[in-house]
This record gives C-alpha cells, structure tokens and sequence, in this order.
C-alpha cells in the first residue's frame, strides 16, 4: 500500500511540475525593481505574456523550455519578444550560480521614442543588437559582449528650451565592461569609427553618458572649445533605477 501512495505522490508532483501555470513567472519576475509580467498564458515550459518594464509595454514575450539544458544543471529556454514590428530572439539559462542570456534582432525607433520622450529626445530608424551575451551573478552583471548598430535618420531634441533637429549618420555601439567591470557603451560612426559617446551604467544605479566633441558637431551645435573631436566635453548623469 505504501508503494502505490508513494508512486501516486511521485506521479501528482511531476503533473504538477509539466502543467505549472505560467502565472507563476509572474510572481518570479515581480521579484525584480520594475519588470513585471501579464496576461500569462500557457505553462512555465511553453507560454507567453506581456512584458512591462515599470509602465511601458516591452511586448509579447513567449518562451519555449529547452530539455537539453538539464544535462549541463542548467533551466534553459529559447525566448522571442515581439512589438509591433520589432522582434527580439535569443537564450536564457539559469543555474544556482549565474544567470546567462543571449539576445539578438531588430528594434524599430517607435518603439524606443516611449523612453527618450522623458529626455525631449525623438528619431527614426531602426537598431540591430548582434549576439548579445550577458552573465549575472548575485545579482550583478559578471561579463557582457555585444554589438548594436543603428541605420542613422533624423533626430529631434530640446536643448536649453529650444528645439532643434539634425540628420546623424549611421551609429555602432560596442558593449562590454569598462575597466572598473561596470556595463558599457562606446559609440562611434560606422563610417570612420569617430568616438562620439561614452556610456556607462554604475552600481548604484546611476547611468553616465558623455559626448565628444564631434558628437556636438553632428548634432548642429558645435562646442565652442579647441579640444580634438574624440575628446569628451559634456558629461551628464541621471538615476534609472
């Protein structure tokens, strides 16, 4: 009799564990300071959901288990996130230790303008992310590579209350950790590999952009000093999260 109870156990735990409800990455996901998840349908093998980050939609985000990650201690998901014309593709893996995503696609600039519209800051065209790979441990980014490039387009801004646009070239962005192991940004020009902007995104939440003086050129309003164009002349820092 105790062996038939035990398999009955046995076997009411594994339907429970297959035919989890994705509602409970819902709870997961909240766990983080502005991420959260909606609309969940499916399972936590083969679902999807709404992805918010604080009040602006990602998009629809649907992830697919990966078996093959158990061999390697490892739950590992393919997953895809979709918004209206935008498309993001790539992996995720999580172990006791670290947590390791891959990304890649296309993101269309409407997309984006939701989060530059609080720095008065609108523009067209659409970014490439190429074999995007980050590793967090504790909670910290432990390694990062990547490329981004942008197709270039005009752009509208408000600097010092006035309005103002100019037409950028197509931009690259290298990512990696700078030598104080923090996440960051080196933007040049796909056409001569000009430095035009430093960003770098500190522990305690703060994110700093700096832009060279052939940056200013570009955007129609050129720094009145002699310092070469690589060099960085403003510097701005803002809290994100």
């Amino acid at each position: 009799m105790k062996r038939y109870i035990l398999g009955a156990l046995t076997l009411f735990a594994l339907f429970g564990v297959v035919f989890a409800p994705a509602g409970l990455l819902e709870r997961v996901v909240e766990t983080s300071q502005r991420a959260h998840l909606t609309g969940t349908r499916g399972t936590i093998w083969s679902g999807q959901a709404r992805l918010w980050l604080g009040s602006e939609a990602l998009g629809e985000l649907r992830w697919q288990f990966q078996p093959a990650g158990l061999l390697a201690l490892k739950l590992a998901y393919h997953w895809q996130l979709s918004e209206a014309g935008s498309a993001l593709q790539g992996a995720a893996a999580l172990s006791m230790q670290e947590l390791q995503l891959q990304a890649g696609g296309t993101v269309l600039s409407q997309t984006i303008n939701p989060y530059l519209r609080r720095y008065d800051i609108n523009l067209a065209g659409t970014f490439t992310l190429a074999d995007l790979r980050v590793t967090t441990r504790a909670g910290n980014i432990s390694a990062l590579q990547g490329d981004l490039k942008w197709d270039g387009g005009p752009v509208r801004y408000i600097l010092s209350g006035r309005s103002s646009a100019a037409a950028l070239p197509p931009l690259q962005a290298r990512l990696a950790l700078d030598d104080l192991r923090q996440p960051s940004a080196q933007v040049t020009s796909v056409r001569d590999a000009m430095p035009l902007m430093v960003a770098t995104l500190g522990d305690n939440g703060f994110a700093k952009i700096g832009l060279t003086r052939g940056f200013t050129r570009l955007l129609d309003t050129p720094w009145p000093g002699r310092e070469p164009d690589h060099e960085v002349v403003i510097e701005v820092e803002e809290q994100i999260f």
